[in-house]
Order: C-alpha cells, then structure tokens, then sequence
C-alpha cells in the first residue's frame, strides 16, 4: 500500500507522539477524538481515520513545500485543468478541516497541496515554449509564410531566412541570395529562433 502524504508539520507531531507512547495508543486517541489535539499537536486535528491508521503503520511521506512563483502540474484528475502546468500566483490560509493552505494558480482556480506537484525543469520549459507561441498565436513552432528565421548561433550575422512554406515534415526556406532549401521540423529547432513573425514585419506594412 502507498504512504499518505502528510505536511511537515503533522509528520513532526506523528513522531514526537509515538516516540514517547506507541502507534497504538496514538491511534486509539485519534479515533476518540480526532479534532481533540491540542497546543502544537493542533496540526493534527481533522486528519481522516484512515490517513492517520496509514501514517502510523504503513508510514508517511512529507508534502513538498510550495512558494508563489511555483511551477506546478496538477494532479488531481477532477479539476478540468488536470495534467496542465500553472504557476503559483497566491498562497492563502484554507478554512478546510485538516488543510493549512490552498493555493492560486495563474489561470484560475484554487488547489490544495495534494493536487498538485513540483514541475520539473523540462516540463517548465516546455509550457514556457508553449506560452510564448501562444502568445503570438500560435501552436508550437507553426511557421507561415512570410515569417522570418535567423540562426540562433549567430544572431549578428543579419542572414535572415524567409518561410515560403511549412508543414510537419519540414519547411522551405529562401536566404538573402533567394536560395531556397528544405530544413526538417527538428533541425530548424536546433538551428533557428523566430526572427520576425510575419504580422509584424515592417516592410510589409505598406
């Protein structure tokens, strides 16, 4: 069976409780009373019968921490954004019994720390890819004509490569010289940024 997930906080009180009695005995005076903790001890109140009966016997591992600027994927599969990845916007005090925190995501909506898990480094720079061609409209690396390329290596040159057409298996491309070569979707990855989208480009603005 998995570990239950608990805050730092209600694994520290777990431990110090059973260290000076018994799993046993802690649990017995959760079931009489699970809202009856008191002083530090608090943290424990409104913790589910069950949850608790797993951290004592089959063990715990301790929620990560989350900070606003955060970027996170959410787990839980009820949310319509489920699998998405947000950032943290606002951390707030949740009135819910047994919850210490909720927190806001950019986009709407407010999640509990169990919904949610720290994206990792790909994952983060994929939706920022993913935000950034968004932003301009479009889907990732959907070139069209009329947008402009330049190499990423060598920004200064001014060797500006013109999109004449594109599709997913490659695109065609015209240099300064009006030479026209065929680039596959992953090299031109490698090789290329977006110098200037086509709405954008001032000598086609007459």
């Amino acid at each position: 069976m998995e570990k239950v997930k608990v805050t730092k906080e209600q694994a520290g009180e777990i431990k110090d409780h059973v260290s000076r009695n018994s799993e046993d005995l802690v649990f017995k005076l959760h079931l009489s009373n699970p809202n009856g903790w008191t002083g530090t001890s608090k943290v424990l109140n409104g913790m589910d019968i069950t949850t608790m009966a797993k951290a004592l016997y089959i063990g715990y591992e301790i929620e990560p921490e989350f900070k606003v600027g955060d970027w996170v994927v959410v787990t839980f599969d009820l949310h319509n954004s489920y699998g998405q990845i947000k950032q943290i916007t606002k951390v707030e005090k949740s009135c819910a019994v047994g919850r210490d925190v909720y927190f806001e995501l950019d986009g709407g909506g407010c999640y509990y720390p169990n919904e949610i898990k720290h994206a990792t480094t790909e994952e983060i720079k994929q939706e920022k890819e993913r935000r950034w061609w968004a932003k301009h409209g479009r889907e990732v690396w959907e070139l069209k004509m009329g947008d402009t390329l330049i190499n990423k290596n060598d920004r200064y040159s001014c060797d500006v490569k013109f999109v004449e057409g594109s599709d997913p298996t490659g695109t065609l491309l015209v240099n300064g010289r009006k030479d026209e070569f065929i680039e596959l979707i992953e090299d031109l990855k490698k090789e290329y940024i977006v110098f200037c989208f086509k709405k954008d480009r001032l000598d086609l603005s007459n």
